[in-house]
């Protein structure tokens, strides 16, 4: 077993680091129950508080309140510490609908979750980490502050299999069920475990990387070894291997039959109280819903929403607070609380105010199935309302500007959630609602007329049958169009007007209201009535990457233990290949030295690769044995917020201003370069994919720091 962190870093601590990592360490030795470490943003607190880790040797807790902020300590602690364990732990609720239910109209809304199955592995991974290993960190949200398992039932359903051991095999199998395991023999799916003759193969709960793989002679075990799910391999074997339970509330059956008669006694109490109300409609639906899950916990010792019966299977008290992820460290962990500040509030708030914002969560749901909208709409208001009462600071108007100054840019992207939240407020006769809606030119209609229904409908077939649209452009020329149409019945140059006059009055950007009247010309082009708008102007600052700042860059990653992302860098700077490409190229393409892809507006487009680039990848991929796409970080395909967080990364270590660290400032980076050595407009655009030499003049534009210097050499006079 593993137990010494392992600090892996080019850099020393130097300046007031230190001093810090001393003070720090040395109150820790103490026993002081509460140091702060002050510093300002980009002096390395992670990496001061990383040497703090390694020296003191505790299991650590790093608590962020939010779940972005934790994804990015979990990034920078992982490269810290590649050795040791690194969890991540935040909620796994994608969507979440609590039950309901209408008396006045007999409607039953039954409960309804969503979860990320990735973020659930997640999760489990990291209590398996923190029960098994001291030299784990585990960077969570405000997660960790929901109700878990109860950590002693959850140890004593984990046990260990041996090389050698005596066990039949039904006995092994029977153990698995207990730990909620479920037999697929043909689809290895994460918490299941299928049998083939002598062979048990299992899918841990925490993960899908890889089966666990037990091979028997009679009734002992010959083999135990970790195997490939998709190639076959074995990857390693094992002499002891620990086996975990296949979900996080995993439980004994004697306890879940002992919870399944208590929750049954609750139930009594409360049909009871129905009788004495005179409700028995709420009657017949909680019997209904409660029997169901009874007998789903005594036949298979889980049932959907077990979370909810937590206490019963716990076996704590009425008004006994919830076990916590806290409860799975031992005694002596070590707890870093980042921007602490406005964790520990949020933490506070969530204590004390959790109750009332769940209940203002059922009583909205309530409300909206009786506004007549239609369910994808109050799936989304659900979804919206859901993720403002978690994370706003206060449930009223200045908790609400707050959390729109925080969200803005989804905001944008999202109209619903303006709309929601607003009608949340209104709903709560906060009365901010009302007031929040701009006054708009064109009142807006109560409902799309049926013509133009079907004219939206036909010239939508018309983009899809007759053109090379994207999905993703057909569906802002819906969105579009259908804005445009919940205000106005007819189609002419005045209602344009005062349509564009309104997105102006609600804020909506430059480039929004660009894309709607794009798409109201081309409406009005296949309807045969032209109409020509005139477009707000766009106000365009290039944040590029200078030379100098490009191969210092080059020359940090080439130093990185996975050399991929040097060449990713360069390809984006070498090529200008947009991001949506770039994810296209592989590194058979790079070797061969050109590749024809389908780019923006499915318009095909020729791609050169540099002769020095082909010689490094060529040399690489013989050292390597790479092969396929290019694009693939630790966890699968590049994302576009995977790679922003590396350059992000990237580029705090190499001083590069994190405005220009984005994949887009590369193609921008590359036009400038070019344009440098060139001066060719015409083949710059060929180059980039550009319909017209126009969107290409952008790049012709100097940045701040270029007109600054120019400025103060030739105005002299």
């Amino acid at each position: 077993m593993k137990n010494q962190f392992e600090l892996v870093s080019e850099y020393k601590p130097s300046g007031d680091q230190p001093e810090a990592i001393r003070e720090l360490v040395s109150g820790l030795k103490e026993d002081k129950k509460f140091q702060v470490l002050l510093g300002a943003t980009g002096t390395g607190k992670t990496f001061t508080i990383s040497n703090v880790i390694a020296q003191v040797n505790r299991p650590t807790l790093v608590f962020a309140h939010n779940k972005t902020l934790a994804g990015q300590l979990y990034s920078e602690f992982k490269e810290f510490f590649p050795h040791n364990r690194v969890e991540y732990f935040v909620s796994y609720f994608d969507y979440y609908q609590p039950e309901a239910y209408l008396p006045k109209t007999d409607t039953y809304i039954d409960k309804n979750t969503k979860t990320n199955e990735e973020l659930d592995m997640l999760r489990m991974a990291a209590v398996n980490s923190v029960l098994e290993r001291r030299d784990t960190i585990i960077v969570a949200s405000v997660a960790s502050i929901y109700g878990a398992s109860n950590p002693e039932q959850y140890r004593h359903m984990i046990f260990t299999l041996r090389s050698g051991q005596i066990i039949e095999r039904n006995e092994l199998m029977l153990a698995l069920v207990h730990q909620q395991y479920k037999r697929n023999d043909t689809d290895p799916l994460r918490g299941t475990f299928r049998v083939r003759g002598d062979v048990i193969e299992i899918t841990p709960g925490h993960t899908d990387r890889y089966l666990i793989r037990i091979e028997m002679f009679d009734d002992e075990v010959e083999r135990i070894c970790e195997v490939d799910p998709v190639t076959g391999h074995v990857n390693q074997s094992y002499q002891l291997y620990i086996i975990y339970p296949a979900n996080g509330y995993a439980t004994s059956m004697d306890i879940i039959n002992h919870a399944a008669d208590t929750i049954q006694e609750e139930l009594d109490e409360r049909l009871a109280y129905f009788d004495e109300q005179g409700k028995p409609l709420e009657k017949e639906r909680l019997e209904q819903r409660c029997r169901y899950d009874i007998e789903a916990l005594r036949e298979f010792g889980v049932c959907p929403g077990i979370e909810n019966y937590s206490r019963h299977i716990d076996g704590r008290k009425p008004g006994e607070r919830p076990y916590t992820l806290f409860d799975y460290f031992p005694d002596d962990f070590l707890l870093v609380v980042d921007e602490s500040h406005v964790s520990l509030p949020q933490i506070r708030g969530m204590y004390n105010g959790d109750r009332a914002r769940k209940q203002i969560l059922v009583d909205y749901i309530s409300y909206l199935y009786t506004t007549g909208k239609n369910y994808d709409s109050i799936g989304k208001y659900i979804k919206y309302v859901t993720d403002f009462l978690e994370s706003a600071e206060e449930i009223n108007r200045r908790g609400y500007l707050k959390y729109k100054h925080k969200n803005a840019d989804a905001m944008v992207r999202h109209s619903f959630m303006c709309a929601a939240v607003c009608d949340l407020l209104s709903y709560l006769k906060i009365g901010y609602g009302r007031r929040e809606k701009a006054v708009k030119p064109l009142e807006k209609l109560e409902v799309i007329s049926e013509k133009n229904k079907k004219l939206l409908h036909d010239f939508i077939i018309w983009l899809t049958d007759n053109n090379d649209y994207s999905s993703h452009t057909v569906d802002i020329y819906h969105t579009s169009l259908k804005q445009y149409f919940e205000y106005a019945n007819e189609l002419n140059m005045e209602n344009c007007r005062r349509f564009i006059k309104s997105l102006e009055e609600a804020k909506l950007s430059p480039a929004t209201i660009r894309l709607r009247i794009t798409a109201i010309e081309k409406f009005s082009k296949w309807m045969k009535k032209p109409i020509e708008l005139k477009r707000p102007k766009m106000k365009r600052k290039l944040d590029v990457p200078t030379e100098d700042e490009y191969n210092r860059l080059l020359e940090y990653l080439k130093t990185k233990l996975n050399k991929d992302y040097y060449f990713f860098i360069k390809v984006l700077g070498t090529t200008g290949a947009r991001l949506s490409e770039f994810q296209q190229f592989t590194w058979e393409d790079i070797a061969t030295g050109e590749v024809v892809l389908k780019g923006k507006g499915n318009k095909y487009r020729r791609f050169f690769f540099q002769k020095q680039l082909q010689r490094e990848v060529k040399d690489y991929i013989k050292e390597t044995g790479k092969s396929g796409t290019l694009a693939v970080g630790r966890f699968g395909p590049l994302t576009q917020r995977g790679l922003s967080q590396h350059l992000k990364v990237w580029g705090k270590h190499c001083g590069i201003d994190s405005k220009k660290m984005h994949a887009h400032a590369f193609r921008h980076f590359f036009a400038k370069m070019f344009l440098k050595k060139t001066k060719d407009v015409i083949q710059l655009a060929d180059l980039l994919g550009h319909g017209s030499v126009d969107t290409t003049r952008i790049y012709l534009q100097k940045s701040y720091d270029e007109q600054q210097r120019d400025f103060n050499k030739n105005v002299t006079w």
